[in-house]
């Protein structure tokens, strides 16, 4: 996609799978391999904007079969979370409880659940998110010159 960065971690196993985050070009970003599980499709992104905070993107999809979901305590107290994805059964209020994320996204996006949310500890700084099957978009605000920045995922 034109004025986009790919990042991408395809499925282990099977023929279809995996989860992928498009980066606006301007963006500086670095993945963080170590902090990603091997047998779980998530990916973990360090978005590094000039003038707003920090910020670790986890790309997840959350496959029925899987028993548990891990995430690991990040290694940068200095950033915010956002985690974004496909959730499907999830019992997720842990997200709530244990990490004190709130979850963004409030209506109906497949079916007759919300299957594809944002959780995050910067609730204020995300802004019009959009979900669909195959895409979550939301914009970031610039907090200092009210400006967006847009990431999808």
């Amino acid at each position: 996609m034109q004025g986009f960065c790919l990042e991408r971690k395809d499925r282990g196993h099977g023929r279809a799978g995996g989860v992928a985050c498009y980066i606006r070009n301007d963006l500086m970003y670095k993945r963080l391999n170590d902090m990603e599980v091997h047998d779980l499709e998530v990916m973990w992104i360090k978005v590094m904007p000039k003038k707003t905070p920090r910020t670790l993107v986890a790309c997840f999809y959350y496959t029925p079969k899987t028993e548990y979901l891990k995430i690991r305590d990040h290694k940068h107290p200095e950033c915010g979370v956002i985690t974004i994805g496909d959730f499907n059964q999830l019992r997720d209020n842990f997200m709530k409880t244990h990490y004190r994320f709130v979850q963004v996204v409030n209506v109906v996006t497949r079916g007759q659940a919300i299957l594809d949310k944002i959780w995050t500890n910067m609730e204020e700084v995300l802004l019009f998110p959009n979900w669909g099957h195959r895409t979550i978009t939301w914009f970031c605000l610039n907090l200092m010159r009210k400006t967006q920045l847009i990431l999808d995922a």
